[in-house]
């Protein structure tokens, strides 16, 4: 329902530019009143004017340098705005009180600000053929012009905002070049004529001209030229009412008779309008009226299904009837027996009490037993979600608490219309329905579903789409009369599309109900938006079972040209897409990736809305459910790659990854530039010398340098360095040795090496890297040429295991951690998160590469993070440039970590500097404070395994024990620890079970910790043992045990291990205390389960050194 509030008739114009504009309050049943402004065209002629007013939106809205232009969003057959609030431009003007030449000052400060545009569209003035053509026999002096022209650039068609200025009229934009000072003639003109009662008194027109520098013969040609454009809007001899107060005044009865005659016309064309508005108020009753008539047709077939209700019940009725009787037949029998004693003798043998008993009983203990194996099972079930939840594993745990946490109550200043393309080509009810009624149920109400038939010749198709047809004027139907298959049928969509933004649907996958409402939140954030993306998930076959959630990164062009991430939902500026021509049939398959990608290509204006907005259905035959199952997706995806890189002049080989089902690019280097590799060391030189010789030995890439910092070796060390570098040398490797005496600066290790370097890259790398893949470095390099490259790193393992060690770094609760810490690289994690390649917030400098005048625009490393987190720091300025960073999965190389240096949290003194550095770290860049614009906040915040953020790991307790309970040996319980981390927090996590037993999952692992006489620790790590030798070690009774809560981890390999025990997929733990919850010291590990101990065996024992 729409209140109109006001409504304005441009009837004096030619009819191809006669437009009504409303300003109506509209109700909605979500958001409630807002207004709108509408303009529409007042007859059919009009409607092409309001198509170049939409187009006039895209050629001004990067014209401006400080004000914004007002989108519209497409309304029926014409334009819709925002309404908004604000004050005229013209406000801080006293025009009865200011002095002239105080209102003049005035002025020229928003002359300024409107003619301020950006500098491409600056041009010295010269008469095109387009401008004589426009305006015949004017001949303006040369001087400055603007080569895009907003005629409506007058001071009342501007307002000042909460979000500055802002442009509300552009119906005349003229796109060849125009003197600006005819842009300022009608400027001043048309305020002269607004406060005309308060400035003619004081200051004649062409004197207040003059005084902006408008004088001589120009004068009467911008006049000339307004003439002209006013006899083109409004037809010859018939001007604009703002110009007839300068008209000379009528001198003789001719003029008089003809003033007469045209407020005559005028009067009859009001007449002609107001009979036009009482007949589009009949036709909307009509509409009306026939939308009556179809919800009289629904309540009919709602009658019908009651009635059809009403018919089942009487066979319920009839059912019940005939169960009386059978009653009626037993009481007769008993009757019987009664009267007839034979017959009763025989019935009480056969039915008699004992009989019935024994029945009855076995029936009671079959429906116990039911009982218990149900109560059994709801209790296994119940646990099992349990333990899911806590692994952060349960999608529907974090369902249930995120997604009720959601309202849609928003009032938005921007509604634009959204078209929803959906191609259909013979697809059952079963899927088809849901889909449709996903759109109509959305809670954001300004939107229309385009419903696109393929030429299907399954019946129920076009019966259904012919039923949702008679639902609203915002589902259209159109039937194709040849088959296209997808692109050329969203094609036809897309053609059909009238709203702003175009987002596009499967017609089996259904959206969130609040899918929409959080498209048009991001908008009003941002009306400059080109393309929204969301996260997404799957649905089963049915429809009942959400899974697989994708919680997406933000914008990621090297993630995409990965694959396909952006996905589902995706939403389009339509006339964007509409200059790329929709979608290409060639493409089938993969047709929305070649679309993002060309798009991608012609704007940085896009967003990622960071909730599922969009369930994709899992059904027989769709790559939801297995990619393999359209096999000309794979040719379609090659095509696809390869045509972007010839849009984009990239030389690159792409590579298939066949037990992932995807594409590689692998970017080729060009012009063989020299790389510097700049390796900081100290009395290291066995491990420099790993380094130095995998390098040499393992690098296909041939043209670099290696430049040692030294930053204090011993004489015996300095020499040996040297020797070094001289064998490198004999491989025609050029090679420096800079030796800088100082206190351990990382930093400034780099930055001196950086600064003697003669590459056109710079490859930082310690020396504790061991180089294991010939192709790692051109791989690299290859990434780091793209203009829109930062840092580039590698995936670092530990020695000689396939443990990641690094694979990117997140930003979490906790501050910068690796991605997927200490997880095998033999599988693949996260949408193939380990496996392809992408953009990352940062990269650790072990193996850091990046073009050196990038790196010397952001002035190289912070010397003021001496020893960590300046790789960070680096890569975050690096972002901050507009720049990604990106990890190569294809460059794996060895990571003997912190070998040179040792483990900074072992140390107290080292801890607080290391925490120290990283509050500075987040001084410098507050926005990547527990947040990361390439890792969802929907994943956990605690840990880098892409687990639900359920935020369970808050509940962790850890008591100190004066005295050990005495609890009871259970000789069953099994134990491991895996993992010990003392940062800035105390980690640990293992896996319990009881070997041989049922009730596996109802255990619920502490840890006890006791402690033990410390022995001599070869170095300051972290370890795990399992020694033989446990009964040399006393408990220390001086000081305290500790018993630790954990939480359940899922544990596959555990399941391998003990293949015969059941309910111990959840058998692993964790805990995560507070750094100093439990002292430094050795303990001895033990697992208590519900009261009970594992036993204490020399060769089961555990210790550990915190």
């Amino acid at each position: 329902m729409s209140q109109l509030l006001y409504v304005k008739y441009n009837t004096l114009r030619k009819p191809e530019y006669q437009v009504e504009t409303k300003i109506v309050l509209k109700d909605t049943e979500k958001d409630g009143s807002e207004k709108m402004v509408l303009k529409l065209p007042s007859c059919d002629k009009a409607k092409t004017h309001i198509l170049t007013i939409r187009e006039n939106f895209d050629k001004l809205k990067g014209y401006y340098k400080s004000i914004k232009v007002i989108p519209s969003s497409s309304f029926r057959d014409g334009l819709a705005f925002v309404f908004l609030k604000g004050k005229s431009v013209t406000d801080g003007i006293d025009f009865v009180g200011d002095d002239i030449d105080i209102i003049v000052e005035k002025v020229h400060k928003l002359l300024d600000k409107v003619l301020d545009v950006k500098e491409e569209y600056l041009c010295d003035f010269e008469i095109t053929d387009e401008f004589r053509e426009y305006f015949p026999e004017c001949d303006p002096s040369g001087g400055s012009a603007v080569s895009l022209c907003n005629l409506d650039s007058i001071l009342s068609n501007f307002i000042i905002t909460n979000m500055g200025w802002v442009c509300l009229d552009y119906e005349w934009v003229l796109d060849f070049p125009v003197p600006i000072n005819f842009l300022k003639y009608r400027i001043l003109v048309y305020l002269y004529n607004d406060v005309a009662a308060e400035l003619s008194p004081r200051i004649e027109i062409t004197e207040f001209l003059a005084k902006f520098g408008l004088v001589g013969d120009n004068l009467d040609i911008y006049e000339r030229m307004d003439n002209i454009f006013q006899d083109k809007v409004h037809g010859e001899n018939r001007r604009y009412s703002y110009l007839s107060r300068y008209e000379k005044k009528i001198q003789n009865v001719s003029d008089v008779i003809s003033n007469l005659k045209r407020n005559e016309d005028y009067n009859k064309k009001i007449i002609e309008e107001k009979d036009t508005h009482i007949a589009n108020i009949i036709a909307a009753h009509d509409i009306r009226e026939q939308d009556l008539k179809d919800e009289i047709e629904e309540l009919n077939k709602i009658t019908y299904y009651q009635e059809s209700a009403i018919s089942q019940k009487d066979e319920y009725i009839a059912g019940l009837e005939q169960h009386s009787q059978a009653l009626e037949a037993k009481i007769a029998h008993i009757r019987r027996c009664f009267t007839n004693p034979a017959y009763g003798i025989y019935s009480a043998f056969r039915y008699g009490p004992g009989a019935i008993k024994r029945s009855f009983i076995r029936r009671k203990e079959a429906r116990e037993e039911a009982r218990r194996i149900a109560e059994k099972e709801a209790r296994d079930n119940a646990r099992e979600k349990e333990l899911a939840a806590q692994t952060g594993k349960d999608y529907q745990a974090w369902i249930e608490k995120v997604e009720s946490t959601y309202d849609y109550n928003a009032l938005f200043d921007y509604t634009p219309l959204i078209s929803v393309v959906m191609p259909v080509y013979n697809m059952p009810d079963k899927y088809l329905i849901p889909a449709i009624e996903s759109v109509r149920n959305q809670s954001y109400a300004n939107w229309e579903l385009i419903l696109v038939d393929d030429a299907s010749d399954m019946e129920s198709v076009q019966k259904t789409l012919k039923k949702y047809s008679r639902k609203g004027t915002n589902i259209k139907v159109i039937y194709r009369e040849e088959n296209g298959r997808i692109s050329a049928c969203t094609n036809t969509g897309i053609e059909a599309a009238t709203g702003e933004y175009i987002a596009f649907m499967d017609c089996d996958d259904t959206l969130a109900p609040f899918a929409l409402y959080e498209v048009v939140k991001e908008l009003n954030r941002d009306i400059y938006l080109d393309f929204i993306y969301s996260d997404e998930d799957k649905i089963d076959d049915d429809g009942t079972k959400r899974h697989s959630a994708f919680f997406k990164p933000d914008w990621s062009p090297d993630t995409l040209m990965s694959y396909m991430y952006t996905s589902h939902l995706g939403v389009y500026r339509t006339s964007l897409v509409k200059e790329l021509d929709g979608l290409r049939s060639e493409y089938d398959g993969c047709q929305d990736y070649d679309l993002t990608l060309r798009v991608a290509e012609k704007t940085d204006k896009i967003a990622h809305i960071p909730k599922i907005l969009y369930h994709w259905r899992e059904r027989e035959g769709s790559t939801a459910l297995n990619p393999e199952a359209k096999d000309y997706v794979k040719e379609a995806t090659l095509k696809c790659k390869q045509a972007a890189l010839e849009r984009r002049g990239l030389t690159a080989d792409v590579e298939w990854i066949d037990d992932i089902f995807q594409y590689r690019i692998n970017y080729r280097p060009l012009d063989n530039p020299l790389v510097s590799i700049i390796i900081p060391s100290k009395d290291n030189p066995e491990i420099l010398k790993q380094c130095l010789d995998s390098l040499v030995k393992k690098t296909n890439y041939r043209n670099y340098e290696v430049i040692v910092v030294d930053n204090g070796s011993n004489e015996e060390n300095r020499a040996t360095y040297q020797e070094l570098l001289n064998t490198v040398k004999k491989e025609e490797i050029n090679t420096k040795y800079l030796y800088a005496p100082r206190d351990f600066n990382f930093s400034f290790m780099c930055n001196i090496g950086a600064k003697s370097s003669s590459g056109e890259y710079l490859l930082f790398l310690n020396d504790d890297i061991e180089i294991i893949e010939p192709e790692w470095l051109e791989r690299m390099l290859g990434q780091a040429e793209l203009t829109h490259v930062g840092a580039v790193g590698a995936k670092l393992l530990y020695p000689d295991t396939t443990l990641i060690q690094h694979d990117g770094v997140i930003s979490v609760e906790s501050g910068p951690v690796h991605y997927l810490a200490k997880q095998d690289d033999s599988a693949s994690y996260y949408f193939n998160r380990n496996r392809l390649d992408f953009d990352v917030s940062a990269v650790t400098a072990a193996c850091l590469l990046v073009k050196k005048t990038r790196f010397e625009r952001i002035n190289g490393f912070d010397e003021s993070l001496a020893v960590a987190y300046n790789d960070i720091d680096l890569c975050y300025r690096l972002t901050e440039q507009k720049l990604f960073n990106v990890i190569r999965n294809d460059a794996v190389l060895y990571h003997h970590e912190s070998i040179s240096r040792g483990d900074d949290t072992m140390d107290d003194a080292k801890f607080e500097r290391l925490m120290s550095e990283q509050d500075k770290l987040y001084d410098s860049h507050p926005k990547f404070k527990k947040k990361d614009p390439f890792y969802s906040q929907n994943l956990s915040q605690v840990a880098s395994d892409f687990s639900y953020n359920l935020d369970y790991d808050a509940n962790y307790k850890a008591e100190a024990l004066d005295k050990i309970p005495e609890y009871e040996v259970d000789e069953t319980i099994r134990f491991g620890v895996d993992n010990v981390v003392h940062d800035w927090c105390l980690y640990m996590e293992g896996w319990a079970i009881r070997f041989g037993q049922e009730d596996n999952q109802y255990l619920d692992p502490e840890i006890l910790l006791e402690p033990v006489v410390e022995t001599k620790k070869d170095n300051f790590e972290t370890e795990v043992e399992n020694q033989d030798s446990v009964l040399e070690v006393e408990v220390d009774h001086s000081r305290k045990a500790y018993i630790l809560t954990t939480r359940h981890v899922e544990r596959k390999d555990v399941v391998e291990t003990f293949p015969n025990d059941e309910h111990i997929e959840y058998a692993g733990f964790k805990t995560r205390l507070p750094r100093k919850a439990v002292p430094s010291g050795s303990y001895r590990v033990r697992i208590v389960c519900n009261n009970h101990i594992s036993r204490l065996k020399p060769e089961e024992a555990v210790i550990i050194t915190i």
